[in-house]
This record gives C-alpha cells, sequence and structure tokens, in this order.
C-alpha cells in the first residue's frame, strides 16, 4: 500500500527529471524553466490540497501536441543526423562503453567492447519494453492500444509464422 502512496510522487520526478534531462542535453534553458513550472503546476492540481485531475481531453491533447512536436523535431533533425554518419562505417565503429554496476562510486565499472550498431539495436530493444509498460498502463486504464505496440519484432515474426 504503501507504493501506491508514493507512487504520484515518484511519477513526478521521474518527470521532473526527464525534463532537465532533455533540457541539459538540448542546452534549453526555457525548456527547463517552462516545462518545470507545468511539471510542478500539473502536481499541485493532481495531487495538492484538491486533488483534481485533468480531464480526459485536456491529457489527450496534451499529449498529442506533445508527440507531433517530438515528430516534428526529428523530422528537422533528420538531414543533420544523416549528413553526420557514413552509415556503413559508423554502424560497425568499435565503442569503449562504461556503465555503472553499483550505485558505489568508488567501485571500478570495467569498460565494454560494443559497436554503434549494437547500441541501437539495445536502444531498440529497450524502447518497445518501455512501450510495452506503457500499452499495459493503457489497458488497465480500459484503453486499446494497437495489438503490436510494445511487442518486440520477433515475438511479432514468430506469431506470423504460428499463424501462417
Amino acid at each position: 500500500m504503501k507504493l501506491l502512496r508514493t507512487f504520484p510522487i515518484l511519477a513526478n520526478a521521474v518527470v521532473l527529471l526527464s525534463i532537465v534531462g532533455v533540457s541539459v542535453a538540448t542546452r534549453s534553458i526555457g525548456l527547463l524553466l517552462v516545462g518545470g513550472v507545468l511539471a510542478a503546476l500539473s502536481w499541485y492540481v493532481t495531487e495538492g490540497p484538491r486533488g483534481r485531475s485533468l480531464p480526459n481531453w485536456t491529457a489527450n491533447i496534451l499529449i498529442i501536441a506533445a508527440s507531433l512536436n517530438v515528430v516534428v523535431e526529428l523530422i528537422q533533425a533528420t538531414d543533420d543526423i544523416l549528413l553526420k554518419f557514413d552509415l556503413v562505417d559508423d554502424l560497425n565503429r568499435q565503442l569503449r562503453i562504461k556503465m555503472a554496476i553499483s550505485a558505489d562510486v568508488k567501485e571500478n565499472t570495467p569498460l565494454s567492447d560494443s559497436t554503434v550498431r549494437r547500441e541501437l539495436q539495445y536502444l531498440q530493444s529497450h524502447t518497445i519494453h518501455h512501450f510495452a509498460l506503457i500499452s499495459m498502463i493503457l489497458r488497465l486504464q480500459g484503453l486499446r492500444p494497437a495489438d503490436d505496440f510494445g511487442v518486440a519484432p520477433s515475438t511479432l515474426q514468430y506469431l506470423q509464422k504460428q499463424n501462417a
């Protein structure tokens, strides 16, 4: 039960950390200020003294607007991204990856060999994992995402072969 009481606070903390992370990555103080203020206001409205939630139509409009913004930014950045990569050479470029394996900052973290291709494959897999979590949350709220949303391509291929 304690987890259910702390979930809204933890969820808001994740949102705030995400806003800070994106703001730092894009070097956008405006995004930090606007996004941080809006997130704080949103938390106050939904979890504050009155505990009101946003109407579904408002939440849906905000989600659609944020999604469209991401798509537009990706489309605008596509040319820049493609110009920076000689895809065949860059995908096979060797990397040395260091990832913390413990919260102890004194612990020596070993380096691992990888490639840009392998890191992108991991990113795809991890993204699908998050989509699966989103799909589950949507289903718990009575919404029905597409049947293949959050399902790994290898699983979809397997299911296609089983149904053939």
